[in-house]
């Protein structure tokens, strides 16, 4: 984890010493979602979290490049199942960011988590998940002042699961996750 963060110090050095104009970018974008079914007696929530610093590239700084840091988490209870399901990750890895036009607005980003752990449980059974995973997120920004930006965003996550670890016993798995959600989101930018 530490050899990641002594990468990404590394290149941002790099990148300000070559690049005199470039800026810094920072986002957190969040979600929740709560659902309950009284006929069906199920309820479902989750919080999404994520946070973005990076470094503006090209001549018109419309390139962002950085670390990405995403935390969320889920729980299903039923009737049925009195201890409930739960699904909670923390997932970081770098992320590209490209704005198509100068005045910094709509966006679309690609970001790949090669670190994925979390913890969930199901059917009462604690367990400690690892994978990797993918996002793709389009989105908007309002401009409030110079560099403070709001907006909205549409994200596509498919997280993919290859190991899950439950006490001492350590297990390779296939499990995946796909979840597309909209976010609301705060910028600012700094030159």
């Amino acid at each position: 984890m530490y050899r990641y963060l002594i990468f990404y110090i590394l290149f941002f050095s790099c990148l300000y010493s070559k690049e005199a104009s470039a800026g810094l970018y920072m986002q957190h974008a969040f979600n929740y979602t709560s659902d309950s079914d009284n006929a069906d007696k199920f309820s479902y929530g989750s919080m999404k979290n994520m946070f973005f610093i990076g470094g503006t590239l090209g001549n018109k700084n419309n390139i962002v490049i950085g670390q990405n840091v995403y935390y969320w988490n889920r729980n299903y209870s039923h009737t049925s199942n009195t201890t409930g399901n739960s699904l909670a990750m923390l997932e970081l890895g770098p992320r590209l960011l490209f704005f198509f036009h100068e005045e910094k607005t709509f966006y679309v980003s690609l970001n790949y988590n090669f670190y994925a752990k979390g913890t969930r449980t199901i059917a009462g059974v604690n367990q400690t998940v690892d994978g990797t995973s993918i996002f793709l997120n389009a989105g908007y920004d309002f401009k409030i002042s110079r560099s403070i930006s709001v907006g909205v965003a549409l994200n596509y996550h498919s997280l993919s699961l290859s190991k899950v670890e439950v006490g001492s016993t350590s297990t390779t798995i296939s499990n995946s996750y796909v979840n597309i959600f909209p976010t609301l989101e705060i910028s600012f930018r700094f030159r």
